[in-house]
């Protein structure tokens, strides 16, 4: 058996979501061009792990969505089986927290839920939410580049301040800018970055600026529990309005639970 394993090759991707459906088709081209042509993925053993639920690809379709141009090829996800895990590791032993983090992922935060979140709302940056010692979580770039100053020993202390570069956008429609502080910064992430990541303390911010399906249950769900979380910001029609999760992931979630 143990020689028999040896033999067996396979293939993880983890945080499925962020895989476009382009991508999974890029992966199963490359694999038949490596092994074996006429089999699925090159017949390597595919295993995917993540949460439909979470933050989706930044382009292309989502994984589970077929475009309309690929319709006569072989439909990819449909190959895969559902093996669900149900208990929460990383919240563990937070009920209340839990129980937030699944009513959010599914679009169905109670008044009560959404009155947990609103205790939460907070200016204190003292102690344990601290720059220095909490994780600040935002949506986008922009909002965590303000110029800092930095000792560097030795060389002593300078202002690093934010560099802009403009740039044609795709197809000459306009101009795009990309603006960034030239560091790599521990106490300030975007939620696409931490997603797949865990931390103790968090300052997370819920504002109007959120823009993606899944952003604030990524964010929330990236701290172990409810003692551990601050909120700079809360925008109650983000997690409540008519689109406060990703619908069609839910329905794929449906569809793959009624299959397996």
């Amino acid at each position: 058996m143990r020689q028999l394993w040896q033999n067996i090759e396979f293939l993880f991707i983890d945080e499925i979501s962020m895989v476009s459906y382009e991508m999974l088709c890029m992966i199963d081209s490359r694999l038949r061009l490596l092994k074996i042509p006429d089999a699925c993925f090159g017949g390597i053993n595919m295993i995917l792990f993540g949460d439909l639920m979470q933050l989706p690809p930044i382009r292309g379709h989502q994984v589970f969505q077929q475009p309309d141009h690929m319709k006569l090829a072989t439909r990819l996800w449909r190959q895969f089986g559902l093996v669900e895990l149900k208990q929460n590791m990383r919240q563990q032993g937070d009920t209340a927290f839990i129980d937030v983090l699944h009513a959010l992922r599914v679009g169905e935060m109670t008044s009560r839920q959404l009155e947990i979140l609103i205790e939460k709302v907070s200016t204190d940056a003292t102690n344990e939410f601290s720059i220095e010692k909490a994780l600040r979580i935002y949506s986008t770039n922009d909002q965590d580049i303000p110029s800092v100053r930095i000792d560097f020993g030795s060389d002593g202390v300078h202002m690093i301040k934010p560099i802009s570069i403009q740039f044609p956008a795709k197809y000459r429609y306009r101009t795009a800018e990309r603006r960034m502080l030239p560091l790599i910064l521990r106490w300030a992430l975007t939620v696409h970055k931490m997603q797949g990541c865990t931390d103790d303390h968090a300052v997370i911010y819920l504002g109007s600026r959120l823009f993606a399906a899944g952003q604030a249950y990524v964010a929330l769900s990236s701290v172990r529990s409810l003692d551990g979380m601050r909120i700079e910001e809360l925008d109650c029609s983000k997690i409540t309005g008519k689109t406060p999760c990703n619908s069609e992931a839910v329905n794929e979630m449906i569809r793959l639970r009624n299959d397996s």
